[in-house]
């Protein structure tokens, strides 16, 4: 039972979330109405003009602070470094609650979820150890010797990996938005993008080396044995915290199957999420076409890391879904400046990674489940 208490506090954390995720959202659009460039921003605050009276104080420090280049804590922790003063109340620490309030507000990233249930890791690169072979107690009377066991761990090496994306804006909606609806416009798109980008980056790590297994079928029957094979590739304990990630239009087609009176072969499923026989489901836009992923979150080692914004206004960019690599003479770019367009991009720093071998199993129905039963 939750008490008065723990409620009011729930509820405090979560305004102050929304308030710094709004806020970091702000921050974006503001330097965006200035070409992108935090340079121009900042020389915009030092005039006279509304500029001054729309942006916070707080807000205007971050970015007088991050004029040299973006952004990003690293550059704040080199400013920081420079100095023997306290961090309360400065940019640094202003900018760095904005962050994590930002961060902490991706309800629709499958990582963010499931960092919560992971080995939380520092954030560096560091060495992680996974026990071969466990520790062992034995069952000893008064008069007999004490027993004791080694323990044995394979370590691997970890680094922070990077999810980078940017969003296009005209410099109408940028300039004139932070007083209107563009706000939360622009903390939804980069809320989307950092969800997705770093839910693409997670699943590319962990599934690098995971052999993949092929659907039985669409059927309900199909969906049980597909994760009961899956069950059995992973390694599970009292400790264990299970998920099953996949598309969201695998999760659709789920939530609709019957079994053959035309009963609803899981209750506690829907479009958005639930479970089966008790394991979590989380959707993901970064999963590809029919992908369905069992893991045990105790497995896997997790760091929320940080994110910076960095000015692309000035850059020619190729804005299609299936770009040229390397670019040909046929390629369509377009230059962000000549029309009149203004970008950021968010880049995230995070850790996602393994601990355990046999923490993660995938399986792929190359048709999403769509053809099995219907409800009648």
């Amino acid at each position: 039972m939750t008490t008065l208490a723990a409620h009011v506090g729930r509820v405090a954390r979560d305004i102050e979330t929304n308030t710094h995720a709004t806020e970091f959202a702000m921050l974006a659009l503001f330097v965006m109405g200035f070409n992108g460039s935090f340079s121009k921003a900042a020389f915009a605050l030092e005039a006279k003009g509304p500029s001054r009276e729309i942006l916070p104080p707080r807000l205007a420090d971050i970015v007088r602070s991050g004029a040299d280049s973006g952004i990003s804590l690293k550059n704040f922790r080199i400013k920081a470094a420079s100095s023997a003063i306290s961090l309360s109340g400065s940019a640094f620490e202003d900018f760095a609650a904005y962050s994590r309030g930002f961060l902490d507000s991706l309800i629709n990233s499958a990582f963010d979820t499931i960092r919560a249930a992971a080995v939380p890791l520092p954030f560096r690169q560091i060495l992680v150890g996974s026990p071969t072979v466990a520790a062992q107690v034995f069952e000893v009377s008064e008069t007999t010797v004490k027993s004791i066991a080694r323990i044995s761990f394979a370590s691997q090496e970890v680094s922070p990996l990077k999810a980078a994306g940017g969003i296009i804006l005209t410099q109408e909606l940028a300039r004139f938005g932070v007083s209107g609806g563009a706000v939360e416009y622009v903390q939804r798109l980069l809320q989307n993008a950092v969800s997705v980008l770093s839910d693409k980056t997670f699943f590319a790590t962990i599934l690098s080396d995971v052999s993949q297994n092929t659907s039985t079928g669409p059927t309900a029957e199909s969906v049980r044995a597909d994760i009961a094979a899956m069950l059995r590739q992973i390694s599970t304990e009292s400790a264990s915290r299970l998920f099953i990630v996949t598309t969201a239009t695998v999760l659709k087609n789920w939530s609709m199957l019957t079994d053959s009176k035309g009963v609803s072969a899981f209750p506690n499923l829907t479009p958005q999420g639930g479970n089966i026989n008790g394991i979590t489901c989380l959707p993901s836009d970064g999963l590809t076409t029919g992908q369905v992923v069992l893991l045990d979150a105790s497995g896997l080692g997790c760091a929320q890391g940080e994110v910076g914004l960095i000015d692309i206004s000035e850059s020619t960019l190729n804005f299609s879904d299936t770009p040229d690599s390397p670019p040909t003479a046929a390629t369509t770019m377009v230059s962000l400046f000549q029309n009149n367009l203004t970008g950021i991009a968010a880049e995230r720093f995070f850790i996602g990674a393994k601990i355990r071998s046999d923490s993660v199993a995938l399986c792929v129905n190359s048709g999403s489940y769509s053809s099995g039963n219907s409800p009648p």
